[in-house]
């Protein structure tokens, strides 16, 4: 069944009429045709089953609401404070993030980040990624939405955090991820968050202010993993395991 992304500014309206992006993707790139069934979501845990109905000029879409229900609240958030990557490797960890069901998306600036964008790019950018991130959700059927924020600098991204904030570092000192998440899992806190650097790692200064607020260094593995692959890693395995 074809879904549709429908902001909350819509849901309640009647009849309920999609934005002109998303009338343009049902009806152009679905092809989807009047009377046909479609299934909606708004990011925030509700569904429902719809009927299409075409309007005469061919361009307005309505859709008749059959069916609608929210989905259970979530008991467990996935935080995830990740430094800006280079290209589209952003997007890709944006979609991936989202299939996985991180509920919140902290892009990061920090000392070796290459892209930097003025509050009018960082706007855009995160523009961009929430429409990648609604086609993420539509392809693997979530209700939800991750959360993602303006690129902020990392002692601002900070006031984010909840519960454990789990560092992800190439250094001595750390603990498996594994044993970490088997220790959580007798009791499971409400959210996680992990911190990912960037293509470089972190500086010295950036792991030390955050080891001193209370960050626990963990290890991915042996392996050195690209940015995007330990987010994806970490996102995975506590997704599994405490989910």
């Amino acid at each position: 069944m074809h879904r549709c992304f429908i902001d909350n500014d819509r849901w309640a309206q009647t009849p309920l009429t999609p934005s002109a992006e998303e009338s343009h993707h049902i009806l152009h790139v679905l092809r989807a045709r009047d009377g046909e069934r479609i299934r909606i979501f708004n990011g925030a845990g509700q569904e429902a089953d719809a009927i299409l109905r075409c309007a005469a000029d061919g361009t307005t879409p309505v859709l008749e609401i059959q069916d609608m229900r929210s989905a259970p609240q979530r008991s467990f958030e996935i935080i995830l404070l990740q430094a800006i990557l280079k290209g589209n490797r952003m997007e890709l960890l944006i979609e991936k993030a989202t299939e996985l069901g991180v509920g919140r998306i902290v892009p990061v600036t920090t000392s070796r980040v290459i892209p930097r964008f003025d509050a009018a790019q960082g706007r855009q950018k995160r523009e961009r990624w929430e429409r990648i991130a609604i086609s993420a959700a539509k392809q693997c059927g979530t209700p939800w939405l991750p959360i993602i924020d303006a690129p902020v600098t990392l002692q601002e991204a900070m006031r984010y955090t909840r519960g454990p904030v789990l560092l992800a570092s190439l250094g001595d000192g750390t603990r498996p991820l594994s044993s970490v998440i088997d220790e959580l899992r007798t009791a499971p806190p409400p959210a996680v968050t992990v911190v990912i650097g960037p293509e470089g790692d972190l500086t010295p200064d950036e792991i030390r202010g955050l080891l001193t607020a209370g960050a626990l260094p963990v290890s991915l593995g042996n392996l050195t993993l690209r940015a995007e692959t330990a987010a994806i890693y970490a996102a995975s395995a506590l997704a599994c395991m405490l989910a």
